[in-house]
Formats: C-alpha cells, sequence, structure tokens
C-alpha cells in the first residue's frame, strides 16, 4: 500500500505540472513578481538572471506557509529551481543573503471552486444481479479547466468513504465502487477506483453527498427510483445518467437511463452503462 500511495502522489504532480506555469525572475536583490496569485496545482519557475541568491520558502523560515519550498543555499549560477503548489493558502519567501534588503516576495495560491467544478455523472444503484450488488458504482467527473483536492473528502450519505491523497485533474473521472476488482473486471475499466469501506446504495433511492475535509457538502444528488426518475435503473440493467453538464444536477429531467451496450448480460439483462466518458443522452 505504501508503495501505491508514492507511485499516486508521483502521477498526480505529473498531472498538476499539466496546469498553468508562472515564471519569477531573480536578479538585483528582487523577486520579479514580488506578488504572484495562481491557482493550486500551478507551477512557479524561478530563474536567477545574475547574482549570489536562492529561494527560501520553507516552513523553519515561514511556519505559517501551508507547505515549504526551497532551493537550498543561495549560488550566482544560471539556476533554475520549480515547484508545484498543491494546497491553498498564502506563501511568503525570501533570498537568504538579501532578505535586509527587501528581497522577500509572496504567493498567493488560490483553491478551485470545487462546487463549481465536480459531478456526480452516472449511478449505477441496482445492477441486474442477484445476491450482493457487486457492480454499484458512483461516477464523479471534473469538467472544469482546474485540478481539485480531494484528500481528506467523504461520502458519508448513501455509502461511507473517506479519501487517501489524491486530486481530481481537470477532464478526469473518479469511480467510487462497492467492489473494485468486480467493476474493473466486468466493464474492463482502468481509470481510477475507490472501493467504499461500507455501506450500499439504496435500490429505493437515496442522497448521494461528497463533502470536504471540513465537512461542507460540496456536491450532492438525491435520486429515486420512481417518477420523475427514468425508467430502466432499478434492476433492469442500465445506470443512470447525468445529460448536461451544465445543467441543474438535482433535477431529475436532466436523468436518464443509460443506453450504452457494454456487451455484458447478467440475468439474462444487458448491463447498460458509460463509466469514465460523459453521457450526452442523445442532445447532439
Amino acid at each position: 500500500m505504501r508503495y501505491f500511495y508514492l507511485l499516486l502522489f508521483f502521477v498526480l504532480v505529473a498531472s498538476l505540472s499539466a496546469q498553468t506555469n508562472h515564471a519569477v525572475g531573480v536578479s538585483s536583490n528582487v523577486f520579479t513578481p514580488d506578488n504572484l496569485t495562481i491557482a493550486v496545482g500551478d507551477t512557479v519557475t524561478w530563474t536567477n538572471n545574475g547574482g549570489f541568491h536562492n529561494v527560501n520558502g520553507s516552513t523553519a523560515t515561514y511556519p505559517s506557509n501551508p507547505a515549504g519550498f526551497d532551493n537550498g543555499n543561495a549560488a550566482s549560477n544560471a539556476w533554475t529551481y520549480d515547484f508545484v503548489f498543491t494546497q491553498p493558502g498564502t506563501y511568503d519567501y525570501q533570498c537568504d543573503p538579501h532578505a535586509g534588503f527587501g528581497m522577500v516576495a509572496q504567493i498567493v495560491v488560490e483553491a478551485a471552486t470545487a462546487a463549481d467544478t465536480l459531478l456526480i455523472t452516472e449511478i449505477m444503484y441496482n445492477p441486474p444481479e442477484g445476491g450482493t450488488d457487486s457492480l454499484e458504482f458512483i461516477e464523479v467527473s471534473n469538467p472544469s479547466t482546474a485540478a481539485v483536492n480531494m484528500t481528506g473528502w467523504t461520502v458519508s450519505q448513501g455509502v461511507v468513504l473517506e479519501f487517501p491523497l489524491y486530486i481530481l485533474a481537470p477532464g478526469e473521472f473518479l469511480i467510487l465502487a462497492g467492489n473494485e476488482a468486480a467493476f474493473r473486471n466486468v466493464f474492463d475499466y482502468t481509470g481510477d477506483v475507490f472501493e467504499w469501506t461500507s455501506g450500499g446504495l439504496s435500490n429505493g433511492g437515496e442522497t448521494i453527498a461528497l463533502s470536504n475535509s471540513s465537512g461542507t457538502v460540496i456536491v450532492a444528488v438525491e435520486f429515486d427510483d420512481r417518477a420523475p426518475w427514468p425508467e430502466g435503473t432499478d434492476g433492469q440493467g442500465a445506470s443512470l445518467v447525468f445529460c448536461d453538464i451544465t445543467a441543474d444536477i438535482t433535477d431529475a429531467a436532466n436523468w436518464q437511463a443509460a443506453s450504452n451496450v457494454t456487451g455484458v448480460v447478467i440475468d439474462d439483462k444487458a448491463l447498460l452503462a458509460d463509466p469514465g466518458a460523459l453521457s450526452d443522452c442523445g442532445l447532439d
């Protein structure tokens, strides 16, 4: 498990590095610019254009920084230094030899507005299988251009799950599943999947809610197995799919029964679902 999280860390850093890169010049006892506002997942690159300088934003020097960063001792060679900011907040830093001359700067990292970015876009609440519903799943998507840090988030209504270190990159999908192995096997799915720790989706409908690490509900939807919610999703083989990401997620009229044929038949019922992709429901 330790190796899994280490690998996940490097994958997250790689995905975040695809975000905006900001350049800061280092010369003449100043950082240019010396005030910068960026988004979570952005990279800042410092370039020494002349002089004996360094970048020191360590928590030893600035304890209030959300995370520390520095490139070591000052040097006069033409160095560059990159840092990916994965935590929101205000970061102060300095050049050690010239801090007394005013060579200090600040970076404000703004969090992605998760409420405007994340969506629940597919729900398989009653798969067409007898006994244990091993194929229950919830699809979470990030159709925005901003990465969303979901570390410490929870699903506490419907099923129980607390997220480990995880950042959902722009345009990507995350599957929450009752049985990860069964889900991957049946859907031949290679994307990100988290298995919930307990609970299950109600066949009669309920509320599914994702809350951030502070307990604030970020996105929620209350589905039902009765009209006005679509037919065909309550054990007949189809999942619920959200049709228009610009529409109201809480309105049943914006959901349909999935029509994507998986090629899997369970108990004489065709399994219809589209995990890992947005469903346009024939709106094009």
